[in-house]
């Protein structure tokens, strides 16, 4: 369960005039906690060895005999479980996908946006997937199934707060972010196309939700659920706006991203032992984008 749990429920379950006032409270919490870490010299951001907030080795990965292309694994268990992680690494492992105008490369996965140095203190905070596109990172929460905890309205003000420290992170220490990125790129590629250039003194943040299409389908089921959800992207929108004057960030939001259609499946080929790797079959090469939940719903419906 995220450390964000108890807080964006608390917002989620006001009344609609006290939303603004119960997301800032929610947001000033996650400030805070990010202040104190870094006022105590305790965010492990870019380090010597190249691991930090974005990057990191760990023991769920694999190199593609053929293509040498970086790859994540999951054990079956996941995969039999149906756990959010096994279709978030199979989105990571595609590399790359056309959002909205804008060719992004996901460069990072489960980032622990408020890693210490020692000890697990990054684990309260995990995003589900960075990508790179030109001017923008996008931080991104990934949804397979809708349900109380895994509603679009849940996913906006997750990524919203994860957005908001990534955006914290460029503003107060980008050259260690331009080096998390290039380590990224480097050791998690090769990446398709043409290099994408990061630029922290031009980089927008862009907190986004992806799911499949069936998510949004259920999540757009019935008018209260479409108008919930208008209510608080919107919050988050101004809130996002608010908090970009304030503290100087470039914090947006990115939208709503449907990943596949009906026909959607994920294979899975043996990694060794129990780990399979995961892919989109056949790959995607475009997700559908919407600044609202009601062009999501025009979108299912036409």
């Amino acid at each position: 369960m995220s450390w964000l749990d108890g807080k964006i429920n608390n917002v989620l379950n006001r009344e609609p005039g006290d939303t603004d006032a119960a997301l800032a409270a929610m947001m000033a919490e996650v400030l805070a906690e990010y202040q104190a870490r870094l006022a105590q010299n305790a965010l492990r951001v870019n380090d010597a060895d190249g691991e930090g907030i974005l990057y990191g080795l760990r023991d769920n990965t694999v190199r593609n005999p053929l293509t040498n292309v970086f790859e994540l694994t999951c054990n079956t268990l996941t995969v039999e479980r149906g756990r959010e992680e096994a279709f978030s690494r199979a989105l990571f492992n595609q590399r790359q996908m056309q959002l909205g105008d804008s060719i992004v490369n996901f460069i990072s996965y489960e980032a622990p946006l408020l890693r210490k140095h020692e000890g697990r203190g990054g684990n309260i905070c995990k995003l589900d997937l960075v990508g790179l596109g030109q001017g923008a990172l996008w931080a991104i929460e990934y949804k397979q199934r809708h349900g109380p905890a895994t509603s679009a309205r849940y996913g906006v003000l997750e990524a919203l707060a994860y957005g908001l420290l990534l955006a914290r992170h460029i503003h107060d220490n980008p050259a260690a972010i331009g080096q998390q990125v290039t380590h990224c790129i480097t050791e998690r590629g090769p990446y398709p196309g043409a290099a994408i250039a990061f630029d922290a003194a031009n980089t927008q943040v862009k907190f986004a939700v992806a799911a499949p299409i069936e998510f949004f389908r259920e999540d757009t089921r019935t008018a209260r659920r479409r108008e919930k959800t208008r209510q608080f992207t919107d919050a988050a929108c101004r809130y996002a706006v608010q908090v970009s004057q304030a503290l100087g960030v470039n914090l947006v939001f990115g939208g709503f991203l449907i990943i596949g259609d009906d026909n959607i499946e994920f294979a899975s080929q043996a990694a060794g032992g129990d780990m399979v790797v995961r892919s989109l079959h056949p790959p995607i090469p475009q997700a559908p984008n919407f600044n609202n939940i009601g062009g999501v719903y025009n979108f299912l419906t036409q």
